[in-house]
């Protein structure tokens, strides 16, 4: 599976840099603007608990449905680098982002009357990782464990709300670093991640089940500098 090998290349670019650190070297700070595909699942199944032959609710009934949305994500970061060449760094992403475009579905039955709008966004984003050297070149390869926070922010008609969550991820890439001697850098790279599946469950009598998955990937241009 796609995670599986993820987990491999990280695990092997976090031993690279447990193990090979003999002295320290450089602190670099940067900031940078991502150029992100996000792909999203969700299915929402019906649960319904009224019961009684009055009910007309469809209890076990699911929905499914794929959103795909490109956007433009700042991000900001501070690493480590050693002698080695391998550097170690948290990279976080400032602000708010909406992973779904705002939904409405009309309900008309014996269990709920009106419009019930589902949305959601993300917040407090922070990436752990590391990055190796590919020998001499400006190359490197780069994985890490994502974790951030997903907000729901629906409106539904049942009064139901769904809470938030918080999950984890994993994340693994390949780039280059261009560095002057003034220590001013550039970088660019392309990075994949994905994250553990999400199981939200609305509060009220009527409970429904949403389950989802995200993945993202990215096209992102940094610059910073060496101290």
């Amino acid at each position: 599976k796609i995670m599986s090998k993820i987990k491999l290349f990280i695990s092997t670019i976090l031993l690279v840099g447990l193990f090979s650190v003999p002295s320290m070297s450089d602190i670099r700070v940067g900031v940078g603007f991502a150029d992100t595909s996000v792909d999203a699942n969700g299915t929402e199944t019906l649960h319904n608990s009224s019961g009684g032959a009055a009910s007309k609710g469809t209890n076990g009934d699911n929905a499914s449905t794929s959103v795909s949305a490109d956007t433009t994500v700042g991000h900001l970061f501070v690493e480590k680098t050693f002698s080695n060449g391998v550097a170690l760094g948290i990279d976080y992403i400032p602000g708010d982002a909406d992973i779904s475009a705002e939904q409405t579905r009309t309900d008309d039955d014996a269990d709920t009357t009106g419009d019930n709008k589902a949305s959601a966004h993300v917040s407090d984003h922070v990436t752990f990782y590391a990055m190796a050297p590919l020998g001499d070149s400006p190359f490197f390869i780069r994985g890490g464990i994502t974790s951030l926070t997903v907000n729901t922010t629906e409106n539904l008609a049942t009064g139901s709300t769904y809470g938030n969550k918080d999950i984890n991820g994993v994340t693994a890439g390949i780039g280059a670093h261009l560095e002057r001697d003034s220590g001013l850098f550039v970088r660019v790279e392309a990075n994949v991640s994905e994250y553990e599946d999400m199981t939200f469950t609305s509060t009220a009598t009527l409970a429904n089940t949403v389950e989802a998955d995200i993945n993202t990937a990215e096209m992102r241009l940094s610059v910073g500098k060496s101290f």
